[in-house]
């Protein structure tokens, strides 16, 4: 424990920095609400009434049916291995997490053998009912072990906030698809996958090749129902990973202060502290608004925080059953991201050090990191496996100087790591020091996600922390261990590759419990100074509410409210999104289904039906793959032809906002000439227009000519 005279001076220090960082943040007009300004035109966003979607019912019935069948076949998994140290509400979350991961893997496998139909999943899932069915019974009415203190007030503000967000989240939830990531890859890889009915690969989409754990849990929703069940599967993981928050200081550090034991009961309800934890992270505007969407970054902070709960619970019971939960945690946390190969092999470094209760040899701990290890290999290899199958890269496309792989080139390494290069303000020693000031003033410099200002406001306790940790009884100092270790480490790999906010979404996750825990040791000296740090955090997490509120209601562009609200149909909301959305229509209604479309300056696929031919973003140009594998424009129109790729998708709006930079760098001159001679080819009639520069072309037939 610090003394009372240390804690009441980094106290008024840390009470001095957050007012002058709440100042600056404040008084710059870029982060001021202006809420009357934003919601002057609120109610102007409705048009006609067309009525609510019926379809939202069925999304409705297909998550709460997910999550129950998840949540009884993570129990039965647990049970198999003997897990009997989590209890109540924790057992629920964990059950769930794992279930998630079981039937992602069971989708995978699925799509491997090509059975990707609707009639089989429908058929497993009445054959999970008819399994389980008996049991929900039987539990219907057993408590969870969820009970929450409501005499304080900040509890009942902190619950507000939560129904709040809970209230406006979901229904953004239900706003069709629209972003870039997830209609390049996260919903298109699926879509295409389920239009061969199994997994393969997709040429010229090496982003596809990821690990692809939450995108298989993607495809089952849109099996069963469509996107939107999709994104609430994502949305879902944000509450999953807020519950487990709660729990871990509820398990792990609630009453950690003084002379408590943490191994002692803790009390079966939730109080201020413990709803603090997940409220912090929850009212994070990046990881709130990034939940909504189709992306994968809460999939991820999910089994992060998963893995490194289970760790700790080893730390503390030193079980095999809570080891070989870490290794499932980790290999599901393999399935989902590339970088969580690192903290994988941290979590079994962590377990070879971690000090051990006896005299039992080092070798002993070798052996339990080794378990862990291998589980999380074994259970996380499949997407590694099919890489080396489909590329010959296990990492593909990363580690192109290691192992090369299929499609990939040194021309496209060299152009992705220029474009991770462009996020930020730079890679020294002196950015890393600046980076937690430039990313809450300065967000739009990190992939535009606003991670707030709470985190920045902490950065004095925090940096103490490790002060406190030298003084705190070991069961909760190697608690505190684990999670700075893992938060400092995922901050140094996050600085060093891909610097965007919402890839910091688990290293907050992790900060949430250090936060509360440093309020709680300056609670035990300075009462009056801690709720003064109490307040300036429920002025912040109220911040963030209105923040997130103002930006999904007013900001979000199309307005969500009108298309979930049923004034609006989904094919107005996405036509006002993607302009190129009527050309995708006109596609699927007049291509015949053994045609092909040729796409030109557009990267987005998802939406279009029909077979297409397309290239990412970060991969070479399909038109230049082309043009380089044939000699001339002529032979390629041939090729066309003997393909039946009767129709291009010419999208020279959206191309013409980055040719200059990053599309015509990578032509050869006589490559690009060829490239402005095809667009502009007489062997094409143009047959729709969205405007000028947007249209599609159908190749004229030799009879035309």
């Amino acid at each position: 424990m610090l003394t009372r005279p240390i804690r009441y001076i980094i106290t008024v220090l840390a009470l001095h920095w957050m007012g002058y960082v709440l100042y600056l943040y404040l008084s710059t007009d870029a982060h001021q609400l202006r809420l009357g300004y934003y919601f002057s035109g609120f109610f102007s966003q409705f048009g006609h009434y067309v009525g609510w979607n019926i379809g939202y019912l069925r999304d409705f019935a297909f998550l709460v049916l997910t999550l129950l069948l998840a949540a009884s076949l993570g129990s039965t998994i647990l049970s198999w291995i003997g897990m009997t140290e989590l209890k109540g509400l924790e057992r629920v979350c964990f059950s769930v997490t794992v279930g998630l991961f079981v039937l992602g893997m069971v989708t995978f496998a699925i799509g491997i053998v090509g059975g990707l139909y609707r009639v089989i999943f429908y058929l497993l899932y009445t054959a999970g009912i008819v399994c389980y069915l008996p049991r929900w019974v039987r539990h219907l009415s057993t408590r969870i072990g969820l009970n929450v203190r409501t005499r304080d007030r900040a509890v009942w503000l902190i619950l507000f906030l939560f129904a709040v967000l809970f209230i406006v989240g979901f229904l953004y939830t239900l706003t069709p698809p629209t972003q870039s990531d997830g209609l390049r890859y996260h919903l298109a890889a699926p879509q295409e996958y389920m239009k061969m009915h199994r997994i393969h690969y997709l040429e010229l989409n090496a982003f596809s090749n990821f690990p692809f754990l939450i995108e298989m849990l993607f495809m089952l929703g849109m099996i069963l129902s469509s996107d939107i069940l999709a994104k609430l599967f994502h949305f879902s993981m944000l509450c999953l990973t807020a519950l487990l928050l709660g729990c871990f200081w509820k398990r792990f550090l609630e009453g950690s202060n003084g002379a408590a034991n943490a191994s002692e009961t803790r009390s079966a309800s939730f109080d201020f502290r413990a709803l603090l934890v997940p409220a912090i992270f929850v009212t994070t505007p990046a990881a709130f608004i990034v939940s909504c969407w189709s992306f994968v970054d809460l999939g991820v902070t999910l089994y992060f925080v998963a893995m490194i709960y289970s760790l700790c619970l080893w730390a503390r019971f030193r079980s095999t059953p809570c080891l070989v939960l870490c290794g499932i945690m980790g290999g599901a946390a393999l399935g989902t991201k590339y970088t969580m190969l690192i903290f994988v092999a941290l979590a079994a470094a962590l377990i070879v050090f971690t000090p051990r209760q006896g005299a039992r040899p080092k070798r002993a701990r070798w052996k339990d990191a080794l378990v862990a290890l291998v589980i999380a290999l074994v259970l996380g290899s499949p997407w590694y496996v099919k890489n080396v199958a489909n590329t010959g890269n296990p990492v593909y496309p990363l580690a192109y100087n290691l192992v090369e792989g299929k499609d990939w080139s040194e021309a496209n390494a060299q152009f992705y790591a220029a474009k991770t290069q462009e996020k930020g303000f730079g890679k020294s020693l002196l950015h890393l020091l600046a980076s937690p000031w430039d990313m809450a003033f300065d967000w739009d410099k990190f992939e535009e996600f606003n991670p707030g200002i709470l985190y920045l406001l902490f950065v004095p306790l925090l940096v103490m922390l490790p002060l406190v940790c030298m003084r705190t009884p070991q069961p909760t100092r190697i608690i505190l261990l684990y999670l700075l270790i893992f938060a400092c480490v995922f901050y140094v790999v996050w600085f060093f590759t891909y610097q965007s906010n919402r890839f910091l979404l688990p290293f907050f996750a992790l900060l949430s419990p250090l936060i509360v825990f440093m309020i709680q040791e300056i609670r035990t000296g300075r009462a009056l100074l801690a709720r003064i740090v109490l307040s300036v955090v429920l002025v912040v997490l109220s911040y963030n509410t209105l923040w997130i509120v103002r930006w999904i209601t007013t900001e979000a562009s199309p307005q969500p409210s009108p298309v979930v609200l049923g004034f609006e149909s989904r094919d107005d909301y996405l036509t006002k999104a993607l302009l190129h959305y009527r050309c995708f229509q006109y596609l699927n209604a007049v291509v015949e289904p053994d045609e092909t479309v040729l796409f030109v300056g557009e990267h987005r696929g998802y939406y279009c039906n029909t077979r297409y031919l397309s290239s990412d973003w970060f991969d070479t140009p399909y038109i230049l793959k082309l043009i380089r594998e044939t000699r001339d424009n002529g032979e390629l129109i041939q090729w066309m032809r003997a393909q039946k790729v009767h129709y291009v998708f010419f999208n020279l709006a959206e191309l013409r906002l980055y040719e200059e930079r990053y599309f015509r760098p990578r032509f050869q001159p006589e490559e690009y000439q060829r490239f402005r001679d095809f667009v502009t080819s007489k062997e094409f009639r143009r047959t729709f227009f969205s405007f000028n520069d947007m249209y599609v072309a159908r190749l004229r037939s030799v009879e035309e000519n």
